[in-house]
């Protein structure tokens, strides 16, 4: 469980800190005297709110917002973080409001919904006498199991948004579930700006790690047969798989197997929608005039006095 902060190095020479959200996820004030602070870049003395977003100390610690989101509009690249002291930017966030919360994980969700809607036309398709041609159930036979094996590669290691793993820690733990979501989302916007955190793996993140290659072997060994009787196969074999006995067959197959996919997916789908349900999930603040997650100031405990690291001083 993350409880504190972690100071992190990251590419293009950055620095990047994980920062456990707050009780009541309150927005950082300015804990300093700000009577003679000024705006590094208009040199404007309060003449907005002033932003400290990084570990710049003296002359160039304030920011105003105006400026900082101009700056980053008028750039072709995506800034995430401190061009003079390179700590990442850290981002304003709140829950997810409640009528966005159904929509907010189908978003996070969206191949066990889509999968989910296409096995429950087919069943009941079925169920009225109305005849699924082929290959419309194989397919969907074929996507809820690559979903359910893509499902265990991403729930090895640290559980992603949008896993079964992920919601059942949502339901069960209530204490770290912010700190792991506020985290990916970060990172993820960090991405965007080509900076990556160099996290440190535990014991476990390696037999994690052994896991995804596993499941990579045995998918990448099941691709490799299935080209193989693709090119290998004689003609004659194709039109009697394209025969109308073959398709009854193919039905008559699939039928269970989507059935038991069909349980599946309404089985991950609640769990999704009740893992919401018990802890919300965080979001980053959009900044609309920017289109981009909105700029926090850093906490008294973030900044790098307490670090030990020294960056960058004003005049």
């Amino acid at each position: 469980m993350q409880s504190r902060l972690a100071i992190l190095q990251g590419t293009c020479d950055s620095i990047c800190l994980r920062s456990p959200p707050r009780s009541g996820l309150t927005r950082p004030l300015l804990e300093t005297d700000l009577q003679d602070a000024a705006c590094r870049i208009c040199h404007l003395a309060q003449a907005e709110l002033l932003l400290s977003p990084c570990w710049c100390t003296g002359s160039v610690q304030y920011v105003c917002q105006g400026c900082l989101r101009e700056w980053r509009g008028r750039s072709s690249t995506r800034i995430v973080s401190c061009e003079l002291c390179k700590v990442a930017f850290q981002y304003e966030f709140n829950r997810v409001p409640y009528p966005q919360r159904a929509f907010f994980v189908m978003l996070h969700s969206w191949r066990v919904f889509a999968l989910l809607t296409g096995a429950t036309v087919c069943e009941l398709c079925w169920s009225y006498g109305v005849i699924v041609q082929q290959p419309i159930p194989m397919f969907l036979v074929a996507g809820i199991l690559f979903e359910f094996g893509y499902e265990l590669y991403r729930s090895c290691g640290e559980p992603q948004f949008g896993t079964v793993c992920h919601s059942l820690r949502r339901i069960f733990t209530h204490s770290d579930v912010d700190d792991m979501d506020l985290w990916e989302l970060h990172k993820a916007e960090w991405a965007q700006g080509g900076i990556t955190p160099f996290e440190v793996e535990a014991m476990s993140s390696h037999q994690s790690h052994g896991g995804r290659i596993c499941l990579q072997s045995v998918a990448g060994y099941i691709l490799f047969v299935f080209i193989l009787i693709w090119v290998s196969a004689a003609p004659e074999s194709w039109s009697w798989i394209e025969s109308h006995q073959m398709q009854r067959l193919e039905t008559q197959v699939c039928k269970p197997f989507l059935t038991a996919g069909l349980v599946y997916l309404i089985c991950v789908s609640f769990l999704h929608f009740l893992g919401a349900w018990c802890k919300p999930p965080v979001q980053l603040v959009i900044d609309y005039d920017l289109l981009q997650p909105r700029v926090r100031s850093l906490y008294m405990y973030e900044k790098r006095t307490l670090s030990g690291r020294n960056a960058c001083d004003g005049a």
